[in-house]
């Protein structure tokens, strides 16, 4: 493979590694701003958001550590957010 063509797929993975980093802390600034407002629907949203942002960042190649972190970060804020909504749920129900 020359190295023109190279250079070129290398610099296609490095634009979609930015984008797929953008894809995903997107998806949880709405999943942790969705889990904020209310539950509901906006919960199940906001778990979806969580699943699909933990399978992409497996396909995440290149990042920077800052970039990374960030993201895992945001991710387990998420988490967190999702496991205190749950848990007031069952506390809701048990207090029926």
């Amino acid at each position: 493979m020359s190295q023109s063509v190279e250079a070129k797929l290398h610099e296609l993975r490095r634009k979609t590694n930015r984008q797929l980093t953008s894809l995903i802390s997107n998806k949880l600034d709405r999943g942790l701003a969705s889990v904020r407002v209310t539950e509901g629907e906006h919960c199940r949203y906001a778990e979806r958001a969580f699943l699909e942002a933990s399978a992409w960042m497996a396909l995440l190649r290149g990042t920077t550590k800052l970039e990374r972190r960030s993201l895992e970060f945001k991710l387990a804020q998420l988490r967190a957010a999702l496991e205190r909504t749950r848990a007031s749920r069952v506390r809701a129900q048990a207090a029926c």
